[in-house]
């Protein structure tokens, strides 16, 4: 939910989880939408199943097709990768079991029906790869079927689970 307050460059976001209610400002993202940057997707999800709060927040851009990685509370910028279609949803999941190892990817869906992932490690966008689903633009959700796992849905469904350190979809 966004919320305006007093300051004209503040936004205040308030994240619902399990266990609290924890407000979060970010003077820099009035600054993105003030800067003619137009969200086209925007992902809060948690990094894995059953973690109460997200660490991470995606956010996909309508004119630049770029996706934005930042930390959480203070709205650091971490990452940026340009994509060739437009980032309609996106997730950065840990598909790992074990808290000390994590396996972090981050996966968009897009407006022209793909499916592009990568790992993502110390809040660095490995090399982007890139998986047709159609023609219509994809949606993720979080899902666990037997571990850890991504449902994309557009023209096509599919999902995407960690086999070692590889990405795998069926």
């Amino acid at each position: 939910m966004l919320r305006k307050t007093s300051s004209p460059k503040v936004a205040s976001f308030i994240i619902i989880s399990r266990q609290y209610l924890k407000p979060m400002v970010f003077s820099a993202f009035l600054d993105l939408v003030g800067q003619g940057m137009d969200i086209s997707s925007l992902s809060l999800s948690c990094p894995r199943v059953g973690a109460a709060y997200s660490t991470y927040l995606v956010l996909g851009f309508w004119s630049t097709h770029e996706v934005r990685v930042y930390s959480l509370p203070h709205f650091d910028a971490k990452s940026v990768v340009k994509l060739p279609q437009l980032p309609r949803s996106g997730v950065l999941y840990n598909f790992s079991d074990n808290e000390s190892q994590p396996r972090n990817f981050l996966v968009i869906g897009t407006a022209g029906g793909n499916v592009a992932y990568s790992s993502f490690k110390k809040g660095v966008i490995g090399e982007m790869k890139s998986v047709p689903l159609g023609d219509a633009p994809v949606l993720l959700s979080i899902c666990d079927i037997n571990g850890p796992a991504i449902l994309a849905s557009g023209t096509r469904s599919a999902i995407f689970t960690l086999n070692e350190d590889s990405m795998k979809y069926s």
